[in-house]
């Protein structure tokens, strides 16, 4: 039965390392490239955005899975995101500029996106 508290924990580290993406940031041209990121309710996939500011970084074991995005303060917080071979996680940042989005079920959606980052830069 001793096995059994190992057995867990190395279940649930496997199951967070294999749950979660992290972004990818070049420093060369300043992109950030997201997997997945939330947008009021919808999902935006393979998103390369331009970092504006970084707010905070805070650390410890990510907290999500995905990153989410607030409109109104033009924030991305970011579970965790690769630099070179370093990894850094729940980081906040500002979003400069969308530059690409890769999918999303409601293409009016990703038009929608774009405009919004657009406007608030």
């Amino acid at each position: 039965m001793s096995f059994r508290r190992p057995l867990l924990g190395f279940l649930l580290w496997l199951a967070t390392t294999v749950a979660w993406a992290a972004d990818v940031y070049n420093p060369d041209n300043n992109q950030l490239t997201i997997a997945s990121v939330d947008v009021a309710g919808t999902t935006y996939t393979n998103v390369v955005v331009t970092v504006g500011k970084v707010l905070s970084v805070k650390g410890g074991i990510p907290s999500g899975v995905s990153d989410s995005y607030n409109v109104v303060l033009n924030q991305l917080t970011i579970p965790a995101v690769q630099v070179g071979s370093t990894t850094y996680t729940n980081v906040v940042i500002t979003v400069g500029q969308v530059l690409s989005v890769g999918g999303v079920d409601d293409e009016d959606a990703a038009s929608a996106l774009l405009a919004v980052v657009t406007i608030v830069n």
